[in-house]
């Protein structure tokens, strides 16, 4: 798909820390924590949320409140004023969000929209679905998170079973993905050392409870060194 009218500008666009599966940012609401995230990044790049139009907010996995994230979020970064749309495309979320504002804006709808996308997958919300024909009219249970990525209901797998099956059709073997692990790690390296991820993550970013502040996340959490003869030596989960 090729758009004529919308474009990221230059040095536009911004990244929270990623930190680990119940690691440091895993007590936050995602609303608030992509709200502070944003707010950060507006001011460093002189650019007045009032001026903005419109919004898309992109989530995966549901919180708390998550029902209005759109206009929710648009009022805590100080646009009240706005709202947009909001999607959800598992592991497409964050290009299907872009897409749809890229659309929006080629269809005249918008001049300028803010793309805002923010899951947590650690602390995922466990539901019930009522379901009058239970016993005792008891609802259906499910955890968000863990039973979504170990059960698609079409194909009947888990996501870790797609990978296998894409592997073995594509025909793709095991050092063939060490390799390429290796090679995206030493990209994050490069990134790291050029000040490629310095230019555009917000940190420090401080972790707060109220205005006491927790821990300072200075970057990425997890990424630790690797080699091929390391990697070599982990056994497959399947």
């Amino acid at each position: 798909m090729r758009f004529e009218n919308a474009y990221l500008p230059a040095g536009g666009y911004w990244t929270s820390p990623f930190c680990k599966w119940q690691g440091s940012l895993s007590t936050l609401h995602p609303v608030h924590f992509a709200a502070d995230v944003t707010t950060q990044g507006l001011a460093a790049r002189g650019i007045d949320a009032k001026d903005l139009d419109s919004l898309v907010f992109g989530w995966t996995v549901p919180s708390k409140h998550v029902f209005y994230g759109g206009p929710w979020l648009a009022g805590l970064i100080g646009a009240p004023g706005i709202t947009g749309a909001m999607l959800s495309q598992a592991c497409a979320t964050s290009a299907a969000s872009l897409a749809h504002a890229a659309a929006w804006i080629d269809a005249g709808g918008s001049d300028s929209v803010l793309v805002v996308t923010s899951d947590k997958c650690s602390n995922g919300p466990h539901l019930v679905y009522p379901n009058p024909t239970g016993p005792g009219g008891k609802g259906d249970a499910e955890d968000w998170v863990w039973d979504n990525f170990s059960f698609d209901p079409w194909a009947k797998n888990a996501m870790i079973q797609t990978a296998e099956n894409v592997a073995a059709e594509a025909d793709i073997s095991r050092e063939e993905m060490d390799t390429l692990t290796i090679r995206r790690h030493e990209q994050y390296d490069e990134g790291v050392a050029s000040g490629f991820q310095k230019r555009i993550m917000i940190t420090p970013y401080e972790v707060k409870r109220g205005k006491r502040v927790l821990k300072t996340v200075d970057g990425d959490e997890g990424v630790f060194p690797t080699t091929a003869e390391g990697l070599a030596k982990l056994k497959p989960v399947l």
